[in-house]
């Protein structure tokens, strides 16, 4: 069980993106969305929709 939890962090670690300076990225860290789309409504961008995530958007109305 350790050696898969270990390859499976390894496997992330290795698809992680670099979103350009218009970007942020998912809280998967695999993903980027472009900062205008935060807290718009709209899942698109993050599979799993960190970019709507309803305790930061709460804030922003």
């Amino acid at each position: 069980m350790v050696s898969l939890h270990i390859y499976f962090n390894l496997t992330l670690q290795s698809t992680a993106q670099t979103c350009p300076s218009t970007h942020a990225k998912c809280r998967d860290g695999i993903q980027c969305f472009p900062l205008q789309s935060l807290c718009d409504g709209d899942t698109t961008y993050c599979r799993d929709q960190s970019d709507e995530d309803p305790d930061f958007c709460r804030g922003k109305g």
